[in-house]
C-alpha cells in the first residue's frame, strides 16, 4: 500500500560523502518515505582511481584488469521529507549473496519498466570477480530479490554478458513476469549472441548468433 504523495513538505538532507552512476527506483512508501535505490561506492575510484574500469590500456592487460575495483553495492537510502533540514541520513546495504555463501557486486542495473516509481521487488545487472574469483573476467547476470534477499545467477564460462533489459509480458501479473535480454561476448568463438533468459528463474529460453562480436 502507497501513500498519497504530498506536495507541502521538503527539507534538505545530508548524506554520508558517496558515488553513484546508475539509479534503479524511487518510491513513496506508507509513511511517506521516499525509499531510494541506488548502486553506491564510497569514493569514485570505479572512475578516476588507479585501477578504475575507464583505462582501456590497464583493461587490456590482464595483470591490471584484474586489480579493477570491484563493483558497487545495492543501496536504499529511506528519506524523510518530514525530517529537519540538515539531518544526516545512512544508506542501508542490501547485500548480494547466493545459496553457496558468495557475494556479488552489481552495476547496469534495471528492473520492470512498469514498476518505476513504484514499489519493487526484483533488480537485474551483470557482475565480474564472481564467486570470490580473483579474475575479472569471471562475469555473470544477478537477479537480487531486494524484498526477500534470494539471489540467482545465469554464468557461464569464457561467456560475457552485459546490460540486461527487462521485457515485460504483457499480459503477465507477477512483477518477474517477463524476459531478461542482453548481449553475450562468446570468448572462446570471438563473437556475439542474444541471450534470452526467463525473468523468474533466469534460465536460457532463446540465443540468437551474429557472425561478428558486438562491442560492449
Amino acid at each position: 500500500t502507497q501513500s498519497t504523495p504530498t506536495r507541502d513538505r521538503s527539507t534538505a538532507l545530508q548524506p554520508m560523502p558517496f558515488f553513484s552512476y546508475h539509479h534503479i527506483n524511487a518510491y513513496e512508501d506508507s509513511a511517506g518515505r521516499i525509499v531510494l535505490d541506488l548502486i553506491g561506492y564510497r569514493n569514485a575510484d570505479i572512475f578516476i582511481g588507479e585501477y578504475g574500469f575507464a583505462y582501456l590500456e590497464k583493461m587490456q592487460a590482464k595483470q591490471e584488469r584484474d586489480r579493477t575495483v570491484r563493483m558497487g553495492e545495492i543501496w536504499r537510502f529511506e528519506l524523510d521529507p518530514g525530517a529537519p533540514p540538515g539531518t544526516k541520513v545512512e544508506p542501508r546495504v542490501l547485500p548480494i549473496v547466493d545459496r553457496q555463501g558468495h557475494r556479488y557486486q552489481l552495476e547496469l542495473p534495471t528492473i520492470n519498466p512498469q514498476y518505476n516509481g513504484r514499489h519493487h521487488c526484483f533488480v537485474y545487472g551483470y557482475s565480474s570477480f564472481i564467486e570470490g574469483s580473483e579474475s575479472y573476467t569471471q562475469w555473470a547476470l544477478v537477479k537480487q530479490d531486494v524484498c526477500n534477499g534470494e539471489t540467482k545467477v545465469w554464468r557461464k564460462r569464457n561467456h560475457y554478458p552485459f546490460e540486461p533489459i527487462f521485457v515485460p509480458n504483457p499480459e503477465g501479473q507477477a512483477e518477474d513476469d517477463g524476459v531478461i535480454l542482453t548481449t553475450v561476448l562468446d570468448g572462446p568463438k570471438g563473437t556475439s549472441y542474444l541471450l534470452v533468459l526467463d525473468a523468474q528463474t533466469m534460465e536460457t529460453l532463446a540465443t540468437a548468433h551474429a557472425p561478428i562480436p558486438q562491442p560492449m
